[in-house]
Formats: C-alpha cells, sequence, structure tokens
C-alpha cells in the first residue's frame, strides 16, 4: 500500500515539474516577442520622428544670391547657336516669402520674390541694374530615409523690369547704356585729334620747304601754324583720356604725335642752319675783303675790297633780320641769335680796318671804310626800329592769340553745352523701363529645413534691348527661415 502511494506520488510530482517548465518557456517566448515588438515600434517612431524633423510646412521667409551670365540663341542654316553677348558675370539677390506642405514623398511650394541684379559685372567699370518679380513652384522628392536631401525642379514666371541706366564703378560718373552721344562725343575727340595731327605734319612740310629756299618769312608762319596745330590735337588726346580713359582704357587710340612732332624739329633745324649758312657766307666774304685790302699796290683790288666788304654788310644785315624774326617767332634765343652773328661781325669788322689802314690811298680807303661805317649805322638804326616794330607786332600777335584762344573756348564750352543738351535730350526720350515677361525652369535641391541650391534658366519674352542677352543661366543659393 505504501508502494502504491509512493508511486502515485512520484507521478504527481514529476507532472507538476513539467507544466512548471511549459509555463516558463511559455512565459519567456511571450516576453521575447513582446520586447521585440516594443523595439519595433520603438524604431519606427524614431524614423518618423526624424523625418518630420526635415519637413518644411507652413510659410517660409526667404533670402538668396545668385550669379550667371546671358545667353542668346540664334537660328542658322536650320539649327541654332548659343552665345554669350554680355562679357562679365550677372549677378542678383532675391527676397520673398513661400508656403509649403510635406506629403509622404514630396515637398511641394509656391514662393513669390522679388528681386535687384547687375549685369555684366567685370566687363567694364559700368553695369546695368535689373529688377525682377516672380512667383515659383516647387517639389521636391526625398533622398533616403530621413528626407534631409530633396531633389526637385522648380518652374516660374515673373516679369523683369530693365532700366537704361548703368552705373559707372570706377569714376562715380553715371550716363547712359543707350550712350549714342558719349560714343559720338568720344569718336569726335579722336577725329579732331587725327585731322589736327595731320595739319601739323602738313605745315611742318611747309616751313621746312621755305626755310631751305630761304623765305624766312612764309617758314615762319608755316611753322608756327604746326606748333598751333600740334597744340590743339594734344588738347583732344588730353580731352579724350579724361573723358573716357576709365571705361574704354583697353580700346584707346595712341594718339601718336611723334610725326608731326619730329617735322616740326626738322623745320626749326633747317631755319637755324640755313641762317647759319648766311653769316658763313658774310665771313666768307668779308675775309676775301681782308686778302685784297692787304694788298693796296693794285688799285683794283683796293675797290674790290670795298665791294666786298659792301655785299658782306648786305649779307651780315640780311642774316641778322632773318635771325631776329626766328628770335621773335621763339625758335632761338638771344643768345643763340648773338653766338650767330658773332663770327660774320668779327668778319667784317677786321676787313674794315684791314682797308682803313692799308696803302698809299689809305685816305680815299678810309672815306670809303667811313661811308661803309655810316651805312652800318644806318643799317643799325633801321635794325632798332625794326626791332620795335618787331615787338609791337609781337604784342599784337599776342594780343589776336588771346582773343582766338578766347573764342576757341568759347566754341568748346557752346559745343559741350550742346552735347549735354543732346545726352539729356536722349535720356528723357529712353528714360521709360523694359518691362519683359519671363519663364522659368530649373533644378533644386534642399538640405535640411532651411537650405537650398538651384540652377535656373530664365527666358525674356520681347527682348528688343539691343546687346542684351535673351535669357540667361544662374546658380543661385537660398535660406528659408520662419514657419515650423
Amino acid at each position: 500500500m505504501k508502494e502504491v502511494t509512493k508511486q502515485a506520488y512520484k507521478k504527481a510530482t514529476n507532472k507538476a515539474t513539467r507544466i512548471i517548465l511549459a509555463t516558463t518557456l511559455i512565459a519567456s517566448f511571450s516576453s521575447m516577442a513582446m520586447a521585440a515588438e516594443g523595439h519595433k515600434r520603438l524604431r519606427s517612431s524614431e524614423v518618423r520622428s526624424e523625418t518630420s524633423s526635415n519637413d518644411i510646412n507652413g510659410v517660409r521667409f526667404l533670402l538668396g544670391a545668385g550669379v550667371g551670365t546671358g545667353v542668346s540663341a540664334t537660328s542658322e542654316n536650320g539649327g541654332f547657336t548659343l552665345s554669350t553677348p554680355n562679357a562679365g558675370v550677372d549677378a542678383k539677390l532675391k527676397l520673398g516669402t513661400g508656403i509649403f506642405t510635406t506629403t509622404r514623398n514630396s515637398t511641394l511650394g509656391l514662393q513669390a520674390t522679388i528681386g535687384v541684379g547687375a549685369n555684366s559685372l567685370g566687363a567694364s567699370s559700368n553695369f546695368n541694374p535689373q529688377y525682377s518679380l516672380n512667383l515659383d513652384f516647387i517639389q521636391a522628392f526625398k533622398v533616403g530615409a530621413s528626407g534631409y536631401v530633396k531633389l526637385g525642379y522648380i518652374l516660374g514666371a515673373g516679369l523683369a523690369i530693365r532700366t537704361h541706366d548703368n552705373v559707372n564703378s570706377g569714376s562715380g560718373n553715371s550716363n547712359t547704356v543707350i550712350g549714342a552721344a558719349v560714343a559720338i562725343g568720344g569718336q569726335d575727340l579722336i577725329d579732331k585729334f587725327n585731322t589736327a595731327n595731320a595739319q601739323a605734319n602738313t605745315y611742318a612740310s611747309n616751313a621746312l620747304t621755305q626755310f631751305n629756299s630761304g623765305n624766312i618769312t612764309q617758314g615762319i608762319q608755316s611753322y608756327q601754324n604746326a606748333q598751333k596745330e600740334l597744340s590743339e590735337a594734344s588738347e583732344y588726346s588730353g580731352l579724350w583720356r579724361s573723358r573716357y580713359m576709365g571705361s574704354y582704357a583697353s580700346s584707346a587710340p595712341s594718339f601718336d604725335r611723334s610725326t608731326a612732332t619730329s617735322a616740326i624739329a626738322n623745320a626749326k633745324a633747317a631755319a637755324i642752319s640755313n641762317t647759319t649758312s648766311q653769316i658763313s657766307t658774310v665771313t666768307t666774304t668779308a675775309n676775301e675783303a681782308k686778302t685784297l685790302a692787304g694788298d693796296p699796290n693794285n688799285t683794283s683790288n683796293i675797290q674790290q675790297a670795298s665791294a666786298k666788304i659792301q655785299q658782306a654788310s648786305s649779307e651780315l644785315s640780311t642774316a641778322k633780320n632773318n635771325l631776329q624774326a626766328l628770335q621773335n617767332a621763339g625758335l632761338i634765343s638771344s643768345d643763340v641769335y648773338t653766338s650767330t652773328v658773332k663770327p660774320g661781325d668779327d668778319a667784317l669788322t677786321t676787313a674794315k680796318n684791314t682797308l682803313t689802314t692799308s696803302g698809299t690811298i689809305g685816305a680815299q680807303a678810309a672815306q670809303i671804310v667811313t661811308l661803309q661805317q655810316q651805312l652800318t649805322d644806318a643799317e643799325g638804326a633801321a635794325k632798332a626800329s625794326n626791332d620795335n616794330n618787331a615787338k609791337q607786332l609781337q604784342a599784337q600777335a599776342q594780343k589776336i592769340a588771346t582773343l582766338q584762344q578766347q573764342l576757341e573756348d568759347m566754341n568748346k564750352k557752346a559745343i559741350a553745352a550742346a552735347n549735354a543738351d543732346r545726352q539729356r535730350a536722349n535720356r528723357n526720350a529712353n528714360n521709360t523701363p523694359t518691362i519683359l515677361p519671363t519663364a522659368k525652369a530649373g533644378l533644386i535641391a534642399f538640405f535640411g529645413k532651411h537650405q537650398a541650391v538651384s540652377l535656373e534658366y530664365q527666358y525674356y519674352f520681347r527682348n528688343t534691348v539691343q546687346g542684351m542677352a535673351s535669357s540667361d543661366i544662374s546658380l543661385n543659393y537660398t535660406y528659408y527661415f520662419g514657419g515650423k
């Protein structure tokens, strides 16, 4: 009996143990399953939280900047050619607002912006301002589970306002894009320089011819005309450089005056050489007279010496008058005058003294020399009178030159005033801004909730402004702020 009871107890115990083990295993598996499900739910919640942190929703404000270049397309032979008519870089700034919403797969947005830009920066010291108003639609798709990066497209339409003003960033001057008056003024100065420079060369060549032929008076007139024309050429080149050098330095004319300057210098050298040659002739004639006077045994020698002294005196008088004319005209100084005539004066004086003291007919020779001296004194008095008259003529000429300069200055002022009136008239005729409808298409990438980079192509309809591109391509950066 006891044995039966013991066996029954043992069976019951084993059965209870198996039940407890089974229950424990079931509980363990249930706990593991519940833990896995809890972890899955937590991870899904974390992903959804990370994704939502990069969503763009609500109203946002934006500030952006971009750089690009103008592009024009022209059709040729059944195809088309792209070109960039404006050198330099186009730049712009924009400010605006937009409203966005994020769906399961993408972000949709509509934004309105106003912008201001400048075309052709860096091409010269001038650039053209432009203003714009745009309405853009944006759709960007999430890349990756987090949605931090979104890639999409942008489509838009708007208005571009192009003024006819350009701004000089170097000198601070303002003028017009349609700067016909300025361009004509610059070319007018170049043409006037070329004309004056050519005239100076022509007058200098004439002066050289006259001096070589011994016509000092006409030579001096041509020489002075050459100097006047060369001076005017210098003024025209100086005016051009002062007005246009900052904007058109790369295409500045050479304003070469070397040919005319050299021709004037050659004419001056010829004038001095001619009068020096005249003094040399005087010296030769006087020396011949001295030689004849030194041999008074032959009556004819004394007569020939007297004739040569008279000839030398006449030649010296002519040479002095020519040298005085050159001095009055400013071609030579008084020191050059004195040093040039001295050899002729000395030779003639020596010849006269020799004739006075020579031979048995010295008394007659002395009378001859006395008469020659009286002739010389008379010529000196005539020279003094001529000098006085020359000074009076020079003063009168200076007065005439002053009046001519005043008249020329007045003419230049009148021309400047006329050009200013023409420029004002052109500005008034072209002061209406050009308003162009635009269409835009591009690619956009968002990084997080605040930053975006876009590559945009914008086309300008009804563009008839000469020299301005019909479209542009730009790379833009935009920062979004505000909202959730």
